[in-house]
Order: C-alpha cells, then sequence, then structure tokens
C-alpha cells in the first residue's frame, strides 16, 4: 500500500499556498476598510454558464471539482456580488462574442436537461437501501449542491443571463452609489494607457509557451490564442497602473481592483513574469492582485460567515489552512511508492475513513453556508426522467437537518487541525522515511528537563489497555530525546502499527475512538514535516494552543457521546449519566502540560486546582507544581523583581513545593502498582525529575527568604540524594546528568556560604571544591537548560576566590 495522496475532490488541500496567503492579504485590507471591485475575463462568464449550454459538460473531467467550480460561481455572481463586475475594454469584444454565443446555445434546453440527467444518475449512487450512504454523502455533497442550482435556473436561464449582463457588468462607465468615487475611477481608468512593459512581457510569455504552440493544429489557433494572451497581459499591466494610482493618488478612498481570472495556468505565468521581470520601483505588482474563482468564493464565504472586519477568525482560519496544505504537500512529496505499509489493511482502511470524513468536512463547512438558498428546493418534485432522485433528496435534506451538520467558526478550526493530525498519522505508518521526524522542543516556560518537559505518563493508570503495553516503550524512547534534537520517526513506527492496530479492532467503540484522538493527538505534538526550519520553530506554540482547544472540544463530545439512562429513585424520572469510559484525565493530563508549556500560567494553575478537587491522580499535583514554578521564574526574569513580586515568587514557591512533595509520594505509590518494565522507568524518571524540581525550588526560595530558613537547605540536599538514588534504579549515570549536577553545584554552593558565614573554612573550602570539580565534570555535556541556571558557575568561582585569599592560598 503506497502513501495517501491528496484527494482530487477536496477543493480546500487543492489550493496553493500563494493562493491562500493572497486571501489572508484580501481579509486585512478589508480589515482596513479597502473595498473591491471585480476586473473579470470572459472566461469566467463563459465558464458560469457552461451547464447551460454545453451537453457535455459534466463528461470533461472530474464531476466533483465540475460541480465545486460552479457552485463558486453560482455564490459569487449570484448572492455575494454587490458591486458591479468591471469587463475592461480590452475584453469587449470577446465578451460580444461570449454573449452571443451563450445567447445561442441557452435557447436549447435540451443542453441543460442532459447535464441534470447525468448529474441525477450520479447522487443515485448515494442511496443505500432504505436510507442514504452517510460518508458518501459527505463527500459527494456538492454533486447534490449543484443538481440543486441547476433546478432552479432550469426554467429561467435566459432571463438570468441578461440580466445578468444588464446588472451585474459594468461596461462603459462606473456608477455607483458614491458619484465622487464614480468620477475618480472613470478618470484614472480613462488616463490609464499601456506601459512599455505589454510588449516586454508578451514577448517573453511568447518565447516561453514556444513548445505548447508548435503542438496547435493551425497558424489560425495559434493567431486566436496569442491574441488572447497579448491582451490578457495588457489588461493585467492596467489594472496595475489603475491600482498604483489609486493607492498613490487617492490613498484615502481604499479602492483595489481585482483582476478575476480563471484559466488554468495562463493568468498567474503572466502575473509571474511581470513579477520576475518588471522593475519594482516602477510601482509594478505593488502586490498579487490575481485571484481565481475559488479564492473569491473562499473571501466571500468568509467574509459572510464573520462580517465584523475587526473579527481574526477569518485569518486563523486561512492559518491553519496554509499550514495544513504545507504539510499535505510536503508528506505528498515524500516517495514512498511502492513501499508496503506497516499498517494492516484493516488499521489503514480505517484511518483512510477518518481522514476521509474530516476532509470533507471541511469543504462541506463552505459549501452549507450556500445551503440555506437552495433547501426549499428539495421539498420540490423533479419531473420527467429524473423523478426518482425526489426520493433521495428528500433523504438529504432529512440528513442535513437531524444530523446537524452545518458546522460552526470553531469547528472548521478543529475539523483542520483533525486533518492534519490524521494525515500525518497515515503517512507515518505508510513509511514515508525521510519526511516525517521526532523533534522535541522547549515549551515557552523555564522547564528544561527532557524527563519532564512534556507529559510522559500517559495511560499511566490504565496499563490494562492492549495498546499501553506498546506506548510505553515509545514514550521511554521519546523521553531519552535530548531537547531540540530530531530521531527518525521509523525507530517507533513498528510500536505505533501495534497501537493503532489495537485499536482499529473495533473503530466503532468509544474508548477507541477516544484512543485515537487522544494518541494521535500526541505523535502530531512530536513530530516534525520537513525540515524544521525558522518557521516551524517559530510555529510551534501556536500548534500547541491550536492542540489545546481540539483536546478540550473534542474531550467534550465524547463524554456527552458515553453515555448511559437510568431511572431516578421513585422511577419517574429518567437521569442521563455519562460513563467514565473516554479517558477525560488523559485529555486533561495533556492539556495541563501544554497550558504551562504556553505560559498560561494562571489558567494551568485553575485547571490543576480543580482537577485535584475531583482526582488524586498525582500527574495533576506534578502539573500543577510546575504551573507554580514557571509562574515564579517567569516573574523573576523579568528582571529587578523587588518587594511585593519577591512575596509573590516565594509563595508560588511555597505552593509550588507541597504540591512537588505530593506528586512524589503519588508517584510513589503507583511505582509500587505498576509491572509494566517501561511504564516503571518512564514513573522513575519523572520521580528525576520532580526530585530535581523540589531541589531547585527549595534553594530559590531559600535565597529569596534571604538564606533563614535552613531547613529549605536541607531539603534540598535530601531531594538531590533521593535523586542520586532513583537515577541508580533506573540504571542512568548520576554524573553525566548535567542539569541535576548544576542544581547540586548550587546546594553546594550555600551549603559553602553557610560554613563561610560561620568562619567555618575548612568546610567551606570542601563544599566549594566539590562544587567547582562538579561543574567542571559536565562543562563538556550539552546541556538543555535556562542560562540563568548556569549563572551558579560565575558564583562558585567568586566564592572560591574569597575562600583561596582568606585562606592565603590565592593573593
Amino acid at each position: 500500500m503506497s502513501g495517501k495522496i491528496v484527494d482530487k475532490n477536496n477543493f480546500i488541500v487543492n489550493f496553493r499556498i500563494e493562493e491562500i496567503h493572497d486571501i489572508k492579504r484580501d481579509i486585512q485590507m478589508r480589515k482596513e476598510g479597502f473595498q473591491f471591485f471585480y476586473a473579470i475575463d470572459t472566461y469566467d462568464i463563459m465558464n458560469h454558464f457552461l451547464p447551460y449550454t454545453e451537453s457535455g459538460f459534466l463528461n470533461s473531467g472530474n464531476k466533483n471539482m465540475i460541480a465545486q467550480r460552479a457552485i463558486a460561481y453560482d455564490k459569487f455572481f449570484n448572492t455575494f456580488l454587490t458591486s458591479r463586475l468591471i469587463v475592461l475594454d480590452e475584453y469587449k469584444i470577446e465578451l460580444l462574442a461570449a454573449k452571443n454565443h451563450i445567447e445561442r446555445q441557452i435557447k436549447n434546453s435540451g443542453f441543460l436537461t442532459s447535464n441534470m440527467e447525468r448529474l441525477s444518475e450520479e447522487i443515485g449512487k448515494l442511496e443505500k437501501g432504505e436510507s442514504i450512504d452517510k460518508e458518501k454523502l459527505r463527500k459527494n455533497i456538492e454533486l447534490v449542491l449543484f443538481l440543486l442550482i441547476l433546478s432552479e435556473n432550469k426554467g429561467n436561464i435566459n432571463r438570468n443571463f441578461f440580466s445578468f449582463l444588464e446588472n451585474k457588468l459594468s461596461v462603459f462607465d462606473f456608477n455607483t452609489s458614491d458619484s465622487e468615487l464614480d468620477h475618480i475611477l472613470n478618470t484614472v481608468f480613462a488616463d490609464a494607457t499601456p506601459t512599455d512593459n505589454v510588449e516586454k512581457i508578451y514577448d517573453l510569455f511568447v518565447e516561453n509557451n514556444a513548445f505548447y504552440l508548435t503542438r496547435l493544429n493551425s497558424d489560425t489557433d495559434r493567431y486566436t490564442y496569442l491574441s488572447n494572451s497579448y491582451r490578457d497581459v495588457e489588461v493585467i499591466d492596467r489594472l496595475n497602473s489603475i491600482n498604483n494610482k489609486l493607492r498613490l493618488e487617492y490613498p484615502e478612498r481604499k479602492v483595489n481592483f481585482i483582476y478575476l481570472s480563471s484559466a488554468p495556468l495562463k493568468s498567474r505565468e503572466i502575473f509571474s513574469l511581470f513579477k520576475q521581470n518588471v522593475d519594482n520601483e516602477s510601482g509594478y505588482l505593488h502586490y498579487n492582485f490575481h485571484r481565481n474563482i475559488f479564492q473569491c468564493f473562499l473571501f466571500k464565504i468568509l467574509t459572510e460567515e464573520f462580517p465584523d472586519a475587526n473579527d481574526d477568525t477569518p485569518i486563523l482560519i486561512l492559518q491553519s489552512l496554509e499550514k495544513l496544505i504545507t504539510q499535505v504537500r510536503q508528506l505528498s512529496k515524500s516517495d514512498s511508492a511502492g513501499a508496503d505499509a506497516y499498517g494492516d489493511d484493516e488499521m489503514m482502511n480505517m484511518l483512510d475513513r477518518i481522514l476521509g470524513r474530516y476532509s470533507a468536512n471541511i469543504d462541506n463547512h463552505f459549501y452549507f453556508k450556500i445551503y440555506n438558498k437552495y433547501k426549499a428546493i428539495l421539498d420540490l418534485n423533479i419531473s420527467g426522467k429524473m423523478s426518482e432522485v425526489n426520493s433521495i433528496l428528500s433523504k438529504v435534506r432529512r440528513y442535513i437537518d437531524q444530523e446537524n451538520i452545518m458546522t460552526e467558526g470553531s469547528d472548521i478550526l478543529f475539523n483542520i487541525s483533525q486533518y492534519k493530525q490524521t494525515y500525518l498519522l497515515y503517512n507515518i505508518l505508510n513509511r514515508n522515511k525521510s519526511i516525517v521526524t521526532i523533534r522535541i522542543r522547549f515549551g515557552l516556560d523555564i522547564v528544561r528537563d527532557s524527563f519532564h518537559q512534556l507529559p510522559f505518563l500517559l495511560l499511566i493508570q490504565d496499563g490494562e489497555e492492549e495498546c499501553a503495553r506498546d506506548l510505553y516503550p515509545v514514550l521511554e524512547m521519546i523521553c531519552e530525546i535530548f531537547n531540540n534534537k530530531e530521531t527518525d520517526i521509523q525507530e517507533i513506527v513498528p510500536n505505533l502499527n501495534n497501537i493503532f492496530k489495537e485499536i482499529s479492532k473495533d473503530s466503532d467503540n468509544i474508548r477507541n475512538i477516544s484512543l485515537q484522538f487522544l494518541l494521535t493527538t500526541y505523535f502530531y505534538l512530536i513530530t516534525d514535516v520537513g525540515n524544521a526550519g525558522a518557521s516551524q520553530k517559530k510555529d510551534n506554540s501556536s500548534k500547541e494552543l491550536e492542540l489545546i482547544e481540539v483536546l478540550r472540544k473534542q474531550k467534550r463530545i465524547l463524554e456527552n457521546a458515553a453515555i448511559n439512562l437510568a431511572l431516578e429513585p421513585g422511577g419517574n424520572k429518567i437521569k442521563i449519566r455519562k460513563k467514565n469510559i473516554v479517558f477525560a484525565q488523559e485529555f486533561d493530563y495533556v492539556v495541563l502540560w501544554l497550558l504551562r508549556r504556553n505560559k498560561q500560567f494562571s489558567e494551568a494553575i485553575r485547571m490543576g486546582n480543580e482537577l485535584l478537587a475531583k482526582s488524586d491522580d498525582p500527574r495533576f499535583c506534578h502539573g500543577l507544581a510546575l504551573g507554580y514554578v514557571s509562574q515564579a521564574y517567569d516573574i523573576l526574569l523579568e528582571g529587578n523583581a523587588t518587594g511585593d513580586a519577591i512575596e509573590t515568587c516565594i509563595a508560588l514557591f511555597a505552593n509550588a513545593l507541597v504540591f512537588e512533595q505530593k506528586a512524589k509520594d503519588g508517584y510513589g505509590k503507583l511505582l509500587a502498582e505498576v509491572d509494566n518494565e517501561f511504564a516503571r522507568l518512564l514513573i522513575r524518571k519523572n520521580l528525576i525529575a520532580l526530585c530535581n524540581s523540589i531541589a531547585d525550588t527549595s534553594t530559590r526560595k531559600y535565597a529569596l527568604m534571604n538564606f533563614s530558613q535552613d531547613a529549605l537547605l536541607q531539603q534540598a540536599r535530601g531531594a538531590i540524594e533521593e535523586l542520586k538514588i532513583f537515577c541508580g534504579d533506573a540504571g542512568l549515570d548520576y554524573s553525566s546528568l548535567a542539569i541535576y549536577n548544576f542544581t547540586e553545584a548550587e546546594i553546594e554552593y550555600y551549603e559553602a556560604l553557610q560554613y563561610w558565614e560561620k568562619d567555618n573554612l575548612p568546610e567551606a573550602n570542601l563544599k566549594i571544591l566539590d562544587a567547582t570539580d562538579r561543574l567542571y565534570a559536565v562543562k563538556r555535556i550539552e546541556v538543555a537548560m535556562h542560562d540563568s541556571f548556569k549563572e551558579i558557575a560565575v558564583r562558585v568561582e567568586e566564592l572560591r576566590n574569597r575562600i583561596f585569599i582568606r585562606r592565603g592560598v590565592l593573593r
């Protein structure tokens, strides 16, 4: 089984990154108060009316894509357009020819009828016995919407066409509701003449397309193609001059013209030639103003769904789509053709179904924005040869209304995230070796200890789960990956295969659905696609913030799905009870860690306390303690913390110590209950990290309290000694673990300082030499910790010199 390729029916994933970027630019300009006018290529007018003028329209390619294009045209031209489309002088001859052709063709109603019959045959395949095949409908909803569009226009297409020409197109003068703007636009258009660059770009275009021109059948065909291309170059050149003049001379009007042309490749190529070969200083292509119909459709859907121009949700959606498309493109390039998948057919089919569901949900989010316009047609009877489709359409309406699948804005972000996660897992199990890596990164907070900066004790209290046996070796290996380093994903793929194979045995089981979601999300968190460049590092926090919302949302959905009904005492009222079978604590555990990693300290502390009010899970104590520690360090590292800020930090460290100790005690009990060797090793490593945190928290509080609480320093020493025992039990060499040696060196520094203050120079000397030797021993070991912790080396050296001078060793 080879790797999953991009679904040709998925109009969102088939966007190019640059196209999404351009839509983001339009959204931003809308926010800045710009209004848009659209200069249209006659190609798009012809394509809008093709279903009514060409009998073989649906035989010319992918029916889903044809339907998607028709939906986009219908929505843009008939419901969204609030200002007229502009036809430039260069296109008036083409428009006249197009008008005459369409006028002749639409008189023949047979074209439309044959297309509707062909479409009805496709929709008939959605029926499944007495009901509708829900999965097929999700993947083909555009075919249904397309049939409704054709049905609505069947009796009045001729009238609609002339209304379009009369009311939608501006062929001569502008006629907006703003007379001053009309005068400006008419003047700017009249003054805009072709520049010298038209000839230059045209010649380059001909040179680039020489091979294509030789394939055309005749000189006449070449003449027609090149005449149209020359006009396209003129139009783009002229529109660029118009936009620049409006930008420079009338900036307060905030008007921008978009060139709407969906002609395959040609317009894009011409824009590219302008960008590459025309001096930017002359004002050319201040930005790319070329859009195709799908870009216009997506822009208009988003602006209708979020009418407040200051709402940033459209930008967030587009950013998520950018990341999704980037991941899909990178994974699709990976050469896995011919390689056997690790997963068996049953498991891969399960992932394929999940992938298809999220893929369809993303597209359908946008399609259903036009559902309300046509849903009344679902109640009408379609006569003639297509009458059998009536029962299917009525089932479609019932399904849509009952399933409530017209998603909200938050759901689109959720579906995009889930598509990315499932797509990544699918490709991992298809052996995309060179493209996916495990990369463990720091959070934004202070925690750097690789043994607990991520939530490694996943499912630790559910060890009876079959998948847990393979999960713990994976987590153990990830736990050993040095921060900001990467490793080959293939090292854990056999275990991943066993995990998801177990889950896929009963893919309708709510527990398995929960596990699939939880684990897919977790592995998405720790993996990278492609080279981990600076942009990916920058995006890691936004990725984690996205996962926080996704995990919370999915937990609520799963909890509400896992219910049973029971009679209340007395037997006269039914009560709904949630069944504790969806691993709610695991969702909370991961979210608690992600909040702290992303400096959401107040939220992490609030959540930790709420969780501990209902559960004594030591992982929640651990997460809460790290939240307190990280918030305190966040204050201290801002610099010049004095007065109330110091008191706040002391209180935060005090709270941290309480929950660190509770977590340590809880893990100790858990260690006695767990049999799996990898699980026990993970617990010990968390205990090691906790002991280090207790030692560090104690010394930090000791220093903030002006060295007045000797018990804190003793507590730190005890924690470090216990840490060494856990290292021995885990088979780890303490002397090679640099972070912990830095912590002990700081403890030794304060112990030496105590002896110094008591004028006990021999003991002070021994302690400071221990600290010096310790720091020297780990000097060459790469250590992943905040630079502030390394400053102890300077203080150790200063105190050592003072002791040596006092003893007469130095002068």
